[in-house]
């Protein structure tokens, strides 16, 4: 029986953990070249890749980000 006086304590502190906490999830993207011809794809500033026909890329966007 003593573990029970440590109930209210735990179960405080699970309350706390889970209001201050914030699920977030990564994006995947996937981009594909349906064109019969090589493009060329920019998913940041500055930066892209170039697509023959057919080719795919994947792009991952981590949690929050905007640009």
């Amino acid at each position: 029986m003593n573990h029970l006086k440590f109930f209210p304590i735990f179960s405080l502190l699970l309350a706390l953990t889970s209001l201050f906490s914030t699920p977030t999830n990564a994006a995947m993207f996937v981009v594909r070249n349906n064109c019969p011809y090589t493009v060329w794809g920019a998913a940041v500033p500055g930066g892209g890749r170039q697509m023959n026909p057919g080719a795919t890329w994947i792009v991952y966007a981590n949690p929050g980000q905007t640009a």
